[in-house]
């Protein structure tokens, strides 16, 4: 009798960009739309032609990201909000605590309510999508 044997496939950004038609490169290269493949790969509803236009949603103070199903699958991103007064000049960017009840992170979505402002009346958000071995 011949057995038969289940191999596990390691799933990551390399093999879904290879996957791609066109293929795509580097998780670091950047398209002509402004979006780095790593980023095209983390968030759904983003093409790899290039020609995307906002990543995320904001609607009122909900700054809202729908992340794909793949990259949550595969687990080599995380997904992190950053914040920053003055968009990190002088302020560096600064990672909203997991613990905040305006973030919101789960296997579909990453949104954060963004707050009042801060000295100077002002806030600036940002998504950080990091590749994890």
């Amino acid at each position: 009798m011949i057995g038969t044997a289940t191999v596990a496939v390691s799933n990551n950004y390399a093999t879904w960009a290879a996957a791609q038609s066109p293929p795509l490169g580097d998780a670091n290269v950047m398209g002509s739309d402004g979006l780095m493949n790593l980023l095209i790969y983390a968030l759904a509803d983003l093409g790899t032609d290039h020609t995307n236009n906002s990543p995320g949603t904001l609607i009122g103070k909900l700054l809202s990201f729908t992340k794909r199903t793949e990259a949550v699958a595969n687990k080599d991103v995380t997904y992190t909000i950053e914040t920053s007064p003055d968009l990190g000049v002088n302020t560096p960017w600064a990672a909203v605590n997991a613990n905040d009840p305006d973030l919101s992170n789960n296997d579909t979505t990453i949104s954060y309510t963004l707050p009042d402002g801060v000295s100077g009346g002002r806030v600036f958000a940002r998504l950080k999508v990091t590749q994890t071995p």
